[in-house]
């Protein structure tokens, strides 16, 4: 699994080899720009691709294979914005038509939506609110903790807020607040509907301009499966912010998570650890994390021990081309059931060609990847596919 895993992790790797040709250039491309002042980018994307494993399933022993098809997408997309001195704002929404060819069936229509806003109320307090909504048919692509891959439809949300204060000149207060909800259509007992609520507070002292050192809180209240299980977690540790550079910045924590659920008189706890690494330049982004935790599962036994790791790349190839690519792997280790411990993969490309500036032809790759260790436990899903991107920003007076 972990070899077939890291093969597929050379095609982000693998974008990064155009990356550094785009060095030699002047500027970076960016396929939709955001004025400064109130903006709207109605946007539109037609598109054909073909999906290898329509019903998410393991292959068939009969045929050896999945069954696949192809089909058609029009993804009708708008964005308001506003941007200001003090002030980054933006509201987004997708649809996806879907049209395949074969299986009339799957035909169907998902949303997603997007909220944004930052705001420097004074020199010393800002804030932020985040949103992101999404009804999808399968469940792949919610990327929510210890779900299994299935061809259900899924509902689910996820919500934070929070501000940071500038206490001193080297002391700064922190806290936000993140609920995470997510209802199925199907009444599979692997999938559990559940809300999450999740408090983290930092206080952190600033020892020269490029390190700090911070104490790190977090408590979170899970309520799983229609209520019938509660789960509490609570977090307490220690973190590093370290800039290494004009251009690289390092983000690193440990501590101590303690799990309780008093249903069934479980108590766990262990350590925990987690890092990122991100390096932005005006030719390349790209950046790195990883973490080892106690999370709430929204699939198999109400809780998972989790290790996750992760990557993305953003970089222009000359003037009109550019690439885009991410990937997210993670362990997981039910409490309850061992046996259904498994990996799941995620990983996303594009490479894309500016032929306007109101217009772009996208090629892309999706593939997504679940193994547990049972027989049968393995579902791989290749989605590739072109689309042509047509959008014009509106300045709103």
């Amino acid at each position: 699994m972990q070899k077939y895993i890291w093969r597929s992790a050379l095609v982000v790797l693998s974008l990064a080899a155009g990356a550094v040709s785009a060095q030699q250039q002047q500027e970076q491309i960016e396929p939709v720009s955001r004025p400064p002042g109130w903006s709207f980018i109605p946007s539109v994307a037609i598109g054909a691709l073909f999906d290898s494993n329509l019903a998410l399933t393991s292959p068939r022993a009969d045929l050896g294979e999945t069954q696949g098809d192809s089909l058609f997408t029009i993804q009708p997309m708008g964005e308001l914005s506003m941007i200001s001195r003090r002030t980054d704002f933006s509201a987004s929404y997708r649809g996806t038509v879907r049209r395949y060819t074969d299986v009339d069936a799957l035909n169907g229509y998902d949303q997603r939506f997007n909220l944004s806003l930052r705001r420097a109320a004074t020199k010393r307090l800002s804030f932020f609110v985040n949103n992101t909504y999404a009804d999808v048919p399968t469940t792949d692509d919610t990327m929510l903790n210890g779900v299994p891959f299935r061809r259900t439809g899924s509902i689910s949300n996820r919500f934070a807020a929070g501000a940071e204060g500038r206490l001193s000149k080297v002391m700064t207060l922190s806290g936000r607040y993140d609920q995470t909800w997510s209802k199925f259509d199907d009444n599979d007992l692997a999938l559990n509907d559940g809300t999450i609520h999740e408090m983290k507070g930092q206080l952190l002292r600033h020892f020269t301009p490029k390190l700090a050192i911070g104490a790190d809180y977090a408590f979170r209240i899970a309520d799983m499966a229609e209520g019938q299980r509660h789960l509490t977690f609570h977090d307490v540790g220690g973190s590093v912010d370290w800039t290494l550079g004009p251009h690289t910045k390092v983000t690193a924590g440990a501590g101590f998570s303690t799990l309780t659920e008093e249903q069934f008189n479980e108590r766990r706890s262990g350590p925990y650890f987690n890092g990122r690494i991100d390096h932005t330049t005006e030719y390349v982004t790209f950046g790195a994390n990883f973490a080892r935790q106690f999370v709430p599962s929204f699939g198999f036994g109400g809780a998972n021990r989790n290790q996750e790791l992760g990557a993305y790349l953003r970089a222009p190839i000359g003037r009109r081309m550019y690439t885009n690519g991410s990937f997210t792997w993670r362990h997981y280790l039910p409490f309850e059931i061992d046996s259904l411990e498994g990996d799941a993969f995620w990983l996303r490309s594009s490479l894309g060609y500016m032929i306007a500036p109101w217009g772009r032809v996208e090629g892309f790759y999706i593939h997504t990847l679940q193994d547990t260790v049972v027989t049968g436990g393995e579902i791989s899903r290749h989605r590739v596919g072109v689309q042509l991107v047509l959008s014009q920003p509106m300045r709103i007076q």
